[in-house]
């Protein structure tokens, strides 16, 4: 898993969701998800809002920059949504871990109860963590006050039906974008003796938009089935 900063020069100015504020201010969330998708802020963000992926606050709805945890799904067809809970419940938080590899958690930035401080952080084990607002792991420590998480689990390529393969594997061949590794393009097309080799070892997916999917006669709920 590469870890990645939501300061980072390349996104850190690009405006979160359908809002005001900036990915490097307010994009803890996504940056957590392109961890474990495999892709860069700029690009889970673009597609985020591609699929309707944000939400706005109730105390402000002209700003849409919250994250629809059930359409994460729908824009990258590997993750699955399982449950966003609130408080401290290290029982599900340490077994998603340890089950997944990673578990989204979100902590008090200040650790101070009586301030607005929410931030997401991604737990990996070992009592580690990865924090996007500064791109480096960390003691679970550095946040003693935990407020929730939201759990996903990942496909992994060798879990992956044929079914579900060859439908993201047309739908990228119509589009011709494919998969990409920073600044180049990849795709690995698993070969009947090798099982392993699959379309999420390159690392970073670059989704087709929505226009491109109705060209290759597909929908995004075909691609999660």
């Amino acid at each position: 898993m590469e870890i990645l900063s939501q300061r980072d020069a390349h996104w850190a100015n690009m405006k979160l969701g359908m809002s005001g504020v900036t990915i490097g201010g307010y994009g803890c969330t996504i940056t957590c998800l392109s961890m474990i998708a495999g892709v860069t802020p700029d690009v889970m963000n673009d597609t985020l809002i591609r699929v309707g992926g944000f939400v706005a606050p109730k105390d402000n709805p002209a700003q849409r920059n919250l994250v629809n945890w059930e359409m994460v799904h729908i824009a990258f067809p590997f993750l699955s949504f399982v449950n966003r809970g609130y408080g401290n419940n290290e029982y599900e938080i340490v077994t998603s871990t340890k089950q997944n590899g990673f578990c989204l958690v979100e902590v008090d930035f200040d650790n101070n109860i009586r301030t607005d401080g929410r931030h997401w952080v991604l737990y990996i084990g070992d009592g580690l963590l990865i924090d996007p607002w500064t791109g480096t792991m960390d003691p679970v420590s550095k946040y003693p006050m935990v407020t929730g998480y939201s759990i996903f689990t990942r496909i992994m390529e060798d879990d992956m039906t044929d079914d579900q393969f060859n439908k993201i594997y047309s739908a990228m061949t119509m589009a011709n974008k494919m998969f990409r590794i920073q600044n180049s393009i990849k795709f690995i097309k698993p070969s009947t003796d090798n099982a392993e080799c699959g379309i999420v070892k390159t690392k970073r997916y670059v989704p087709i938009t929505g226009d491109e999917m109705v060209s290759a006669g597909l929908t995004f709920n075909d691609l999660g089935k």
